[in-house]
């Protein structure tokens, strides 16, 4: 995603992410340093401070929950 960021012709200074483990490691933390990125994670429990995330989330569950639903050959419970 930094590669496509790049590409695009931006240029990301910070990197913004919740405390979850596939963000807050030492491979990410390289990574981020190597290209003179600061991380700056979220304060725990408060998701709304990362709002495309949890929203981009939020729609991936919504969308299988109705295909779960919507399937007639699905039982549902």
């Amino acid at each position: 995603m930094l590669s496509h960021a790049k590409n695009l012709g931006h240029s990301v200074k910070e990197f913004l992410s919740d405390n979850g483990g596939e963000f807050d490691n030492k491979e990410v933390s390289a990574i981020l340093s190597q290209e003179g990125i600061t991380q700056r994670p979220t304060a725990p429990y408060t998701p709304e401070q990362n709002g495309a995330s949890e929203r981009e989330i939020r729609i991936i569950i919504e969308t299988a929950r109705t295909f779960k639903y919507s399937n007639p050959g699905c039982n549902a419970g």
